[in-house]
């Protein structure tokens, strides 16, 4: 099952509360959620660029 990308932005926000109160045991949770929504965000964009360059060689 995946995660939808609003409950990682959630998740991103709670791992920042963490980093902020706790420190450094929370960093590598807040970097490993905001590296992932980069890692769709990269995805979504090439796809787009993808049908977009398709469309043009249609």
């Amino acid at each position: 099952m995946s995660v939808k990308s609003q409950d990682l932005q959630e998740a991103l926000r709670v791992a920042a509360i963490l980093v902020d109160l706790d420190g450094d045991i929370y960093l590598p949770t807040f970097l490993r959620i905001e590296a992932e929504l980069k890692n769709r965000d990269a995805a979504r964009s090439a796809v787009e660029r993808a049908r977009t360059l398709a469309r043009k060689a249609g």
